[in-house]
């Protein structure tokens, strides 16, 4: 699953010139995080953790 999660960072870096923000998911599943960056990449919309515009991260 490394494997894959990590194809799919790079692609997601390729595709909006950032890397996956990981950390924000760091206590999710694998499958979850996979489902995440796929979803990103289907849409053509960088992740959004849903954090308030003034939130500091």
């Amino acid at each position: 699953m490394d494997d894959l999660i990590y194809e799919l960072m790079d692609e997601y870096k390729a595709k909006f010139g950032d890397i996956f923000p990981r950390m924000m998911m760091m206590s999710a599943p694998d499958e979850e995080v996979v489902a995440a960056i796929r979803q990103c990449l289907d849409t053509g919309q960088p992740f959004d953790p849903g954090l308030p515009d003034d939130a500091i991260v």
